[in-house]
């Protein structure tokens, strides 16, 4: 498996429309970083999750740095992840869904 770092994760998103999703998200590495998804500014950036807060974002999504590699890859279904515990979401659950089409 490969070892993804946040950095790296950054470049796979900024390849992807963040201006098309419908609200905020922040995708939180457990422990290892954050990146939010500014669909008002159409950007994606790496973030200090305490500088964010709830009320401003449609959901979050926790996972790991891996797993967050594999659903962008396709190789893991985010339904699949969300069933097994992988990926917790605080939130929007129709957000959610929205970003896992977009991946």
């Amino acid at each position: 498996m490969d070892k993804y770092t946040v950095e790296s994760i950054l470049m796979l998103v900024k390849e992807k429309p963040v201006g098309e999703l419908s609200g905020d998200i922040l995708v939180d590495f457990m422990g290892e970083g954050a990146i939010l998804l500014d669909s008002k500014s159409a950007v994606a950036s790496i973030v200090s999750e305490p500088e964010i807060s709830m009320e401003s974002l449609g959901c979050k999504v926790a996972v790991s740095l891996d797993d967050f590699g594999l659903l962008l890859s396709g190789d893991l279904d985010p339904v699949g992840a969300y069933s097994q515990g992988r990926l917790q979401i605080t939130g929007d659950m129709g957000l959610a869904m929205e970003l896992s089409s977009w991946m």
